[in-house]
């Protein structure tokens, strides 16, 4: 089904296109300029949150090579991702990697949990959908903990869920003292944790249905078509994880890396109500404030042992915190990149939810 398409008023439709079907058709324009060219995707129905498909997979990543000082002193690793949305609005993306050398248990629980693997048998293991505690301990001010809280759905991939996770040899092995502080962490030692800020591009692959909700613009002398502005009523829109700067690389199974808007947008009109889509999104200068942000969960106390993480902001905490504040905590990895979209759930905006997550 063909998008509306028009210059300035008058408007005008493409032949045979049912106008009387039209939403919000103020919203649905191709602006054209000396430099830029904008389409709004909004074709010709409005699809309901319950036809969309979720995509699989959700992600794949292009390879980059590494800054060879900032090498890892882990030895088995892997890297996990969760996108955020804050009152319905894509907030970005967080990646952390996750030390396998420590605490088995908690890693597959948590890795698990991420991945969604066990979802089939019960529908509560998965992070999906799960939001981060929101209140003033949660928001940058006086009352702020330096660190985000989720709970997940209370239970853990082991057995009926409802034994909390207990490996005390593994602890032990793993025990670190606070300084200035008569407790311990565990898991990952901090202090060996070298700077592995990322700058690397992911690669975002979803199948959206029609109307996309996608406000697209290119650039002269700029190579490629990239999004300006995600419409909430369309697919893109509910799916949450489409941003602003992302660049569109495939539509269907044609590479569109280096295409036209027009081109792009003759395979959008041509395609079906189901539109397969590949998305690349640079993430720019290596995110040095992602320093100092570990993965963590707790071993004691609330949600000790079940599905509860948290991210927790050592490096950027007052002075006298700092590794104090991981007291009775175990940590499982660190922030690579995503301080952006940590500071905006720290904003006070609104209740941060994970849209997506999974293993880079």
């Amino acid at each position: 089904s063909p998008p509306l398409i028009t210059s300035h008023p008058p408007l005008v439709t493409p032949s045979g296109f049912p106008q009387h079907l039209l939403r919000r058709p103020d919203t649905m324009m191709l602006r054209v300029s000396f430099i830029r060219f904008t389409a709004c995707l909004l074709c010709v129905s409005f699809v309901s949150s319950s036809a969309f498909v979720p995509p699989t997979p959700p992600i794949s990543q292009i390879p980059r090579v590494r800054n060879p000082s900032s090498l890892s002193t882990l030895k088995a690793q892997f890297n996990v991702f969760f996108d955020i949305a804050i009152r319905d609005k894509a907030a970005g993306r967080m990646v952390f990697q996750v030390s396998e050398d420590h605490l088995p248990k908690a890693v597959e629980n948590f890795k698990t949990l991420v991945t969604g693997e066990r979802g089939a048998l019960d529908s509560t293991l998965n992070y999906k959908n799960c939001a981060f505690e929101f209140s003033s301990m949660y928001t940058m001010g006086a009352q702020y903990k330096w660190s985000h809280v989720c709970k997940g759905r209370g239970k853990n991939v082991f057995g009926n869920g409802k034994d909390a996770i207990k490996e005390p040899e593994a602890m032990a092995a793993c025990r670190h003292p606070c300084p200035g502080s008569a407790g311990s962490y565990y898991g990952i030692n901090v202090d060996s944790i070298e700077s592995e800020s990322s700058s690397e591009e992911q690669v975002l692959q979803l199948q959206l249905q029609k109307p996309l909700g996608l406000i697209l613009e290119e650039d002269e002398g700029v190579e490629g078509v990239t999004v300006v502005d995600v419409n909430e009523d369309g697919s893109a829109g509910k799916d949450k994880r489409i941003m602003a700067g992302d660049q569109i690389i495939k539509v269907g199974d044609q590479d569109v890396s280096a295409a036209s808007l027009q081109e792009i947008m003759d395979l959008i009109i041509n395609a079906k109500s189901t539109i397969n889509l590949q998305v690349r999104r640079d993430a720019g200068a290596p995110d040095q404030q992602a320093d100092g942000n570990l993965l963590a969960v707790p071993v004691g106390g609330p949600g000790c042992g079940f599905s509860r993480f948290d991210i927790i902001r050592m490096r950027a905490s007052p002075q006298q915190w700092q590794e104090r504040i991981l007291v009775n905590s175990a940590v499982l990895g660190f922030m690579l990149s995503g301080s952006r979209t940590l500071n905006a759930m720290a904003s006070g905006a609104g209740e941060p939810v994970i849209v997506d997550c999974g293993i880079l």
